[in-house]
């Protein structure tokens, strides 16, 4: 089973917290976030660190979370996707994060034949759908074949045996 953190981000350059998480294994190193956090990191650097530690529950790490960021209020924490949103209080983030919880999507749902039926209709013809063949084209300089939209970029005039 893994054990939940709660992590921070400082900048390197003054040390002032910017961003507060959950996570498990590795997440506090993880690089994929926001063009917002990316910014902070790129002009200031960053150093991840373990705030608190060895939450068996999901949820309870999500608590101190909130209660961390009501108290820090950290900068990059304040955003979604590359916009600014409004503060949110605890209330609300915590009401979002319960309702979000055990949400798989679309997952293991099973559409009608007759949605299968319009969708396979909708894509006839469609060259990115499977079965299609593109045509094909040959290169001058060394006669090897393929689909032109491939071929043109390492044939043709960039071909590495035309003179």
């Amino acid at each position: 089973m893994e054990e939940y953190y709660v992590y921070g981000h400082y900048t390197k350059d003054s040390g002032e917290l910017f961003y507060i998480g959950v996570g498990t294994g590795h997440r506090l190193n993880h690089k994929g976030r926001n063009r917002y956090w990316k910014n902070i990191v790129a002009k200031h650097g960053y150093e991840a660190k373990k705030m608190l530690t060895g939450f068996k529950d999901r949820d309870k790490a999500v608590k101190y979370e909130i209660i961390l960021q009501d108290f820090h209020k950290p900068r990059a924490c304040l955003v979604y996707g590359d916009k600014k949103a409004a503060i949110v209080s605890s209330e609300s983030r915590e009401r979002m994060s319960v309702s979000s919880m055990g949400n798989t999507g679309n997952l293991g749902y099973k559409q009608t034949e007759e949605t299968k039926a319009l969708i396979s209709k909708s894509l006839l013809g469609n060259k990115r759908s499977l079965g299609y063949k593109f045509p094909k084209t040959i290169c001058h300089h060394c006669k090897k074949e393929g689909a032109f939209h491939n071929m043109s970029r390492y044939h043709f005039d960039n071909c590495k045996h035309s003179n």
